[in-house]
């Protein structure tokens, strides 16, 4: 070899040595700003913190949120005693204690918020109550059952519309099962299908289908429907899909989820709560989903009392209902 040969050699090796070190470090930079980026949309995901836990009293048969407070309605006897009278309770958010229950004959299955005031449901009918008050302003007899769902002005009692001006049934739906969610982007009734119904007439829209699953649950918010489905036969597995409004169409399946089985689902602080149980593990847990990619962020918060099955959102808020056993309402706070 020459002398001039031996040089360029070197020359090669130190000139390669400098291009992997480059690469290195254009590598270490690189990662450390994914981490970064990653770290700080973590920073920005709420966390999920339990701040007060309610005793009421067994059984707790709905959640809703109003201006007023939060409500809940609950069996009067209890679990192991029941009657036929139920509880409507009022939790004050600024102290987290429940004001004296007030009684209403033939019990309360279900509880609503519209049109400025509570409403409960039950085989009897459905009572409309002065939040401030707690007096009955009026019965509603044509509307019996045990599902009841409102929004603003709108009230939905299983498949009857209610109107909040005249306290009478309006109309009456030509869809199955019963309205479970109203907001912004539709009115959604749910039975082993997923329907789509005209808010006043209750004329179905559309009508959306997946083989194999029950929709379980529904959440409205971001411009979006969600819907988590349980699979009928794959035990405890959920899927979470995304509906368009503006097409009334599913646009994508959002996460799988297995070991859980989904009770309940809502949007709150841009982000996706799902309530899910299964049965080798007592209470349940609240994973939080972020819907741009169907992520799971953070650790699923394990609720521990009771079977919490009941979930409602109110600004940063989330409350969660133990509806069995122990008659609890717990708050989450979204820090």
């Amino acid at each position: 070899m020459t002398e001039r040969a031996a040089v360029a050699g070197v020359v090669r090796v130190r000139v390669a040595a400098v291009a992997v070190v480059g690469l290195l470090a254009a590598l270490a930079v690189a990662f450390g700003i994914l981490k970064a980026s990653s770290s700080s949309r973590d920073a920005q995901a709420p966390e999920p913190v339990v701040t007060a836990v309610v005793p009421l009293r067994p059984v707790i048969t709905g959640l809703a949120v109003g201006s007023s407070g939060v409500w809940a309605s609950s069996e009067s006897g209890g679990a192991t005693t029941p009657s036929a009278g139920g509880l409507l309770w009022r939790i004050d958010p600024a102290t987290n204690r429940p004001g004296s229950p007030i009684p209403l004959s033939g019990g309360g299955q279900g509880i609503a918020f519209a049109a400025g005031s509570v409403w409960t449901v039950s085989p009897e009918g459905t009572r409309r109550v002065d939040p401030k008050t707690g007096r009955v302003l009026a019965e509603i007899e044509a509307a019996r059952g045990s599902e009841i769902e409102g929004f603003g002005s709108a009230l939905w009692v299983g498949q009857q519309r209610i109107d909040p001006a005249t306290n009478a049934v309006a109309a009456v739906g030509s869809f199955d099962g019963f309205v479970n969610a109203i907001g912004p982007e539709g009115t959604w009734a749910r039975s082993d299908v997923l329907e789509r119904v005209e808010p006043r007439t209750g004329r179905i829209l559309a009508t959306l289908r997946r083989p194999g699953f029950t929709p379980n649950a529904i959440g409205l918010g971001g411009g979006s429907a969600w819907v988590a489905y349980a699979s009928r036969s794959e035990w405890e597995t959920t899927v979470i899909v995304r509906i368009d409004p503006k097409t009334n169409r599913f646009a994508g399946d959002l996460v799988v989820l297995h070991g859980r089985v989904p009770s309940a689902l809502v949007y709150a602080d841009g982000m996706l709560w799902l309530l899910a149980h299964n049965e080798e593990e007592q209470g349940a847990r609240l994973t939080q989903i972020d819907p741009k990619n169907g992520s799971v962020v953070g650790v699923p918060l394990h609720l521990t009392g009771g079977t919490p099955g009941l979930l409602v959102a109110q600004g940063s808020t989330l409350w969660v209902g133990e509806d069995l056993d122990q008659g609890t309402v717990t708050r989450v706070d979204l820090r």
